[in-house]
């Protein structure tokens, strides 16, 4: 995620499902912490997954996190799922 914006890009969306969504956290935070500027948006529901070898599904929870360096990507007036851009702290490596 941080090379995308090393190379010019302005946006990124990580997506997660279960298990996977705390790494996808931690992924969001170290790139929070090195890129200036991140706008995030989140998004949290629920999806039908089958199980194998049976017809029945169970539900899984899934996460989508936007995070871009332009604020105008997604709408911010939903502010339940918008977290403003936070400062880099002291003597971070900011990506240019």
């Amino acid at each position: 995620a941080i090379s995308l914006f090393e190379r010019g890009g302005d946006t990124v969306v990580l997506s997660a499902m279960g298990a996977a969504i705390n790494k996808q956290i931690t992924v969001c935070e170290i790139v929070k912490r090195r890129v200036p500027n991140l706008h995030q948006w989140n998004k949290i529901e629920s999806r039908g997954q089958d199980i194998d070898g049976d017809t029945s599904s169970r539900l899984v929870s899934y996460m989508t996190i936007t995070l871009s360096t332009n604020p105008n990507v997604m709408d911010r007036t939903d502010l339940n799922g918008y977290q403003p851009p936070v400062p880099l702290p002291p003597g971070a490596a900011a990506v240019e």
